[in-house]
């Protein structure tokens, strides 16, 4: 879908990161305007890709707007629970979203735990979805989310939290 399409580019970008709150909830009207059958009868015939990523977007501006229980919900639910196996069965598959989604949830649980200083059960929470990114096949982004979890990874040793 174009709407999806579009803000598939701001992730690329971090723009999201950019947003204040008035704009990730215009992001969040737009995305969901996709998925509204009213207005769009043809989302019905998406192909599970197209959902995970719909699904991605949204979860990542649920997070912005430090709406994190909505935003770990929203990437557990409705991204990592699909299978990569189907999603590569689509037709011009987008499978970037599920090792992507993993990402998210880790910088989720970074924020539940409290960050640097926070709580050590929830660090090791957010190493663990790291480490599952680290074994992950080859995907688009792999490179840009691959600095990321660098980096996520460098910050969670200083804080004592060894990979597991």
């Amino acid at each position: 879908m174009l709407i999806v399409r579009s803000e598939n580019k701001v992730y690329f970008w971090s723009g999201f990161r950019r947003m204040n709150d008035k704009q990730l909830l215009t992001a969040m009207e737009r995305l969901s305007w996709s998925e509204d059958l009213k207005q769009n009868p043809s989302w019905q015939h998406e192909t599970a890709d197209e959902n995970a990523l719909l699904s991605l977007l949204k979860g990542t501006c649920l997070r912005f707007l430090n709406r994190i229980p909505e935003a770990k919900a929203m990437l557990t639910d409705n991204v990592i629970s699909h299978d990569l196996v189907i999603l590569k069965t689509c037709e011009n598959p987008d499978t970037w979203p599920l090792p992507v989604a993993h990402y998210e949830l880790a910088v989720c649980l970074w924020q539940q735990a409290g960050g640097q200083d926070g709580d050590k059960a929830g660090l090791r929470q957010c190493s663990e979805e790291l480490a599952k990114i680290e074994k992950w096949e080859s995907f688009d982004l792999e490179t840009r989310v691959g600095l990321k979890v660098t980096t996520a990874r460098e910050t969670l040793r200083r804080c004592g939290i060894q990979a597991s």
